[in-house]
């Protein structure tokens, strides 16, 4: 049982290392005005921040996020706003919600 507890210890800490450094990046792309890095790591602090609440981790929405977040900070999308990149910021959009929705029914 203590293996079990320590192991949900170590993995809430990654899950709160990962928010926290979205947070950061989300404030960054806001700084230096680099609006779909903004777009993309606020969705993530959303799915991390329901992950801490409790809902089931989804490593595939992560990844997404994280893959999105690699094509955003390439110097041809820098200074591209997600109304420009409609497909990719409304399929983000559409999983993160679906992700949160079901996290919201379940802890109801």
């Amino acid at each position: 049982m203590d293996v079990l507890r320590a192991a949900g210890a170590a993995n809430a800490k990654l899950i709160e290392d990962a928010f926290r450094s979205s947070c950061e990046l989300r404030d960054i792309g806001t700084t230096m005005g680099y609006e779909l890095v903004t777009f993309v790591a606020n969705l993530l602090c959303e799915v991390l921040d329901n992950i801490r609440n409790g809902a089931d981790y989804d490593k595939v929405l992560i990844r997404c996020h994280l893959d999105a977040l690699q094509l955003a900070r390439q110097d041809s999308y820098r200074n591209v706003s997600p109304d420009q990149v409609p497909e990719l910021c409304d399929g983000l959009r559409q999983a993160a919600e679906r992700s949160m929705s079901v996290a919201g029914r379940i802890s109801k």
